[in-house]
């Protein structure tokens, strides 16, 4: 379990906030209004309408965050004792 969270907290505190600046400046955005003014619920604006623009700053940081990912993981295999990949991937050539 702690190699797990030594591994994921730093990306997940990343994500977190590429989300969160997303989702505030999607809903800013004057189609959000409007949906607001159709009278959808909140959970239909956020989810339908905000979320999926949000999510795009996401989903371009997931190529660099899997390699980051990949290169963290030797250190915490050097760290932890843990046979793994890790080291198969930074010494590769």
């Amino acid at each position: 379990m702690l190699p797990m969270t030594a591994l994921g907290l730093y990306f997940s505190g990343r994500i977190a906030r590429l989300l969160r600046e997303g989702m505030l400046n999607t809903m800013q955005s004057e189609f959000i209004t409007t949906a607001r003014a159709k009278g959808l619920s909140q959970n239909a604006v956020l989810l339908k309408h905000a979320f999926r623009l949000a999510v795009l700053p996401v989903v371009s940081y997931s190529g660099p965050l899997l390699a980051d990912l990949l290169t963290g993981s030797f250190v915490i295999e050097s760290i932890f004792q843990i046979p793994g990949l890790g080291g198969y991937f930074v010494t590769a050539r």
